[in-house]
């Protein structure tokens, strides 16, 4: 079906108001044209695991609940069946598997954990054993879990998270046995799983980049060999330091309750670690165990003396999560990521054969030993809980004198929030006691209304703080920035106390968001989208913010009547101020003005705009037909200063800023272009 051209805009003006760009009607040619229609529903796919109760990682599919990532005939999405000769790996048919995995006739397994696989292809456990570390066995070994007949790492599995059969919720991931929405620290969330992208073959750097066949991951590079003091083992870089599946040479697992402490396996930890699950950890920088097991740090933080802190102390640097001494790190020698050679240790931030500057190689590390408590005086005499390595001998006392070491004096629940920081103290003279901590912020007592920051560190800014309205903030401290704000429009009446955001650097500050729509699908269903939540009002319940899409404006319970100002604006991002936009002013209040307080149907004269930058007043109306929904500003001389028009045409889709030329000649301009861009409705 043809569509011929549109009639002039005189009988279909736009709504006021502001949103997104796309095809425009730049020619007649582009008039028309086939009506749009709307694309087939989708079909299967990874939504169907919360609806039926498929285990977190699995999707419903024809009734079963199957894994997606690997089964070649559902996928990546149910019924997308690989041809044959193809296996499924990460989600996408190919004829190779992907890291980790072996292909065993049409599917990729890991022969490491696979009972009909183990070891090797077609090489199936006897009924009653599991494949643990590639080896048919009756109990699991290498810290793993046996959860009906397979080996799994409850600290990570989300189908078996903390003890057996205890799934995670849709969503969750499982981290360090306690389902979350977040992973803990060192790791991330890939293809729903919390992975160390630093060793993880099949996220090597970043989610979904796996390696190549015969390739490991070594700090989150792929190559054919280990760095950093790591072992090839598989598939996998191992530190046989440490790790009970392969303690001491590749391989080499721990049996059940044992640890992996200097390569070899034990009941107990050594050299000041701590047994946390199946690992020896050092509690004191550890960001997963800090200060005691499963006291993980929050994003951002690092370990220092058992408490999780924002930055390094003095002598280290931050590195992939921990903070590092690059003079004698393998794994960072010199620089974050500059990983020594097997063989080589780090020596005054240098990789050598050999140890310089005083200090003695120390399984695979240069240590001094004249002040390391797990080498005191010699490789392995490891100073007891409570004393201090000086001069080669483990010393009795509170700290070795004149050393620095990181602190807080705050709840520790605040630090990293806020205004709050750590601070450095200093060990006296004696080694009896620690100096004060210098430098730290520790919470107010309660929140500083003048300040945007959250002051009492809770994680909320401004919570205590209510005035009626952004513009009285900006009163009260013409210093006052952009931000969230608590606004109380009925000064200590009934009505609650609400947040909002509140632009205080443009045009005087003080502005008020009631809506926000950042760049939608270019398509009808977006205008669509955006004509539903242009015609309908809404408590505000959270702030408008700047990066995010409003489903209507926020205006029911704004007392309107009030505010006497609007904004109809025009931002190149979410970070950015209006550059281009619509004002009018209105004496008596904006109660019952159409859009803000409500649809007041076509053709409808909303106010006189005065546009910005061209300096233009304009009386706009409403669009003329509910059939036609219209958003934008604009007027009868068929002049657009900004819109976007869904009129059931694919032809109908168009954006401007103009001030000067007709919409249907002037077609999208560069401004609308651009991504990231948004639009926006202040009142004041």
């Amino acid at each position: 079906m043809t569509r011929p051209c549109r009639p002039p805009l005189a009988s279909r003006v736009p709504l006021p108001l502001v949103l997104v760009a796309l095809a425009a009607c730049a020619a007649p040619a582009a008039c028309s044209g086939s009506e749009a229609t709307s694309a087939a529903p989708s079909t299967g796919g990874s939504g169907g695991a919360a609806a039926t109760g498929c285990p977190s990682g699995l999707t419903e599919c024809g009734g079963r609940c199957v894994a997606t990532e690997v089964d070649p005939a559902n996928c990546g999405e149910c019924g997308k069946a690989c041809a044959e000769g193809k296996v499924c790996s990460s989600g996408q048919c190919t004829l190779v598997c992907g890291a980790g995995t072996t292909k065993c006739g049409g599917e990729c397994v890991d022969t490491s954990l696979d009972k009909a696989h183990c070891g090797e292809c077609d090489s199936a456990c006897a009924s009653g054993a599991v494949c643990s570390e590639g080896q048919c066995a009756l109990s699991c070994l290498g810290g793993t879990t046996k959860c009906g007949d397979r080996c799994v790492d409850t600290d990570l599995d989300p189908a078996n998270c903390g003890n057996c059969a205890a799934g995670c919720a849709p969503g969750e991931v499982c981290s360090q046995g306690q389902c979350a929405f977040d992973c803990g620290a060192g790791t991330f969330k890939c293809a729903g799983k919390c992975v160390d992208t630093n060793l993880d073959p099949a996220h090597c750097g970043d989610c979904d980049q796996p390696c190549g066949s015969g390739e490991v991951c070594s700090k989150g590079k792929c190559d054919i060999k280990c760095s950093g003091g790591t072992v090839k083992c598989g598939n996998k870089c191992a530190d046989t330091d440490l790790d009970p599946a392969n303690c001491g040479s590749c391989g080499v697992a721990c049996a059940i309750g044992e640890v992996c402490s200097k390569g070899q396996c034990a009941l107990g930890c050594a050299g000041g670690t701590t047994k946390c699950g199946g690992e020896c950890v050092a509690t004191e920088t550890d960001p997963k165990n800090c200060g005691g097991c499963g006291n993980a740090c929050g994003p951002g933080q690092t370990c220092q003396a058992e408490k999780c802190v924002s930055q390094c102390g003095a002598g280290t640097t931050l590195c992939s999560g921990k903070c590092v001494d690059t003079a004698l790190d393998p794994a960072n020698c010199g620089s974050c990521g500059s990983a020594c050679k097997p063989g080589e240790v780090c020596s005054q931030g240098q990789c050598a054969l050999s140890c310089a500057g005083g200090t003695t190689k120390c399984s695979g590390k240069c240590v001094d030993t004249s002040v390391d408590p797990a080498n005191c005086g010699s490789c392995g005499s490891a100073c007891k809980p409570g004393e201090y390595c000086a001069a080669g001998k483990c010393q009795v006392g509170t700290c070795k004198p004149s050393s620095t070491e990181i602190c807080y004096s705050g709840p520790i629940q605040t630090l990293g929030k806020g205004i709050c920081k750590p601070g450095t103290k200093t060990c006296n003279g004696d080694g009896s006691a620690w100096g004060p901590c210098a430098g730290e912020v520790v919470p107010k007592q309660s929140e500083d209304c003048k300040t945007p920051e959250d002051d009492n560190c809770n994680g909320q800014a401004n919570e205590s703080c209510s005035l009626k309205s952004c513009l009285a903030f900006k009163q009260a401290d013409p210093n006052a920035a952009d931000g969230t704000y608590s606004l109380d429009p009925d000064a200590g009446g009934p009505q609650q106390p609400f947040d909002a955001y509140c632009e205080m650097s443009f045009l005087g500050g003080g502005w008020l968001a009631v809506f926000n729509l950042m760049k939608p699908p270019e398509n009808p269903s977006g205008a669509a989208q955006m004509h539903a939540a242009l015609i309908k009002n809404e408590a505000m319940s959270k702030p408008v913010m700047p990066d995010s899409s409003s489903t209507a404006i926020y205006t029911s319970n704004i007392p309107l009547a009030e505010y006497t100002e609007v904004v109809y604006g025009w931002a190149p991002g979410a970070q950015s101020d209006v550059t281009r936009y619509g004002t009018y002013k209105k004496p008596g209040g904006l109660k019952g003005q159409c859009y803000l307080d409500g649809y007041c149907g076509p053709s409808v004269t909303v106010a006189d705009f005065s546009i910005v930058p061209t300096g233009s007043n304009r009386a706009i109306q409403t669009g003329s037909d509910p059939n036609y929904p219209h958003v934008g500003l604009g007027w009868s001389g068929q002049i657009i200063c900004w819109g976007y028009d869904n009129d059931a045409s694919p032809y109908g889709n168009w954006a401007n800023w103009y001030d000067t030329k007709p919409c249907c000649t002037s077609g999208n301009t560069s401004d609308v272009q651009q991504a990231g861009w948004r639009y926006t409705i202040y009142v004041r």
